[in-house]
């Protein structure tokens, strides 16, 4: 499901970002919890189009899918690659206060 993409990312290629007048990144459940399967990390923080969020899970998204919440001066568009973050890059874009 992941692949490695660099450094500080995994890359998940069978997902794509869909914009969402919701508040939260979403992701279907079932592939939320492979992802913390096998990250072996405890939360999903993830990057679409540059712009980083928390990622949770939620059943009635389809499985190929990331909701992101739309806002204005986002550069992510739909169809975008979901990027998830290492544990040691979120520990610096936490600091950082990107989260």
């Amino acid at each position: 499901m992941i692949e490695p993409f660099s450094a500080g990312y995994w890359i998940v290629p069978s997902v794509e970002a869909v914009e969402y007048s919701g508040e939260r990144a979403i992701i279907q459940d079932d592939i939320y919890f492979n992802l913390l399967s096998q990250t072996g990390q405890n939360t999903i923080f993830g990057s679409v189009g540059g712009t980083h969020f928390e990622i949770y899970p939620e059943r009635s998204v389809p499985d190929n899918i990331v909701a992101v919440p739309k806002s204005d001066g986002s550069t992510t568009q739909n169809g975008d690659p979901l990027l998830i973050t290492k544990q040691d890059t979120r520990e610096i874009f936490c600091s950082g206060g990107f989260f």
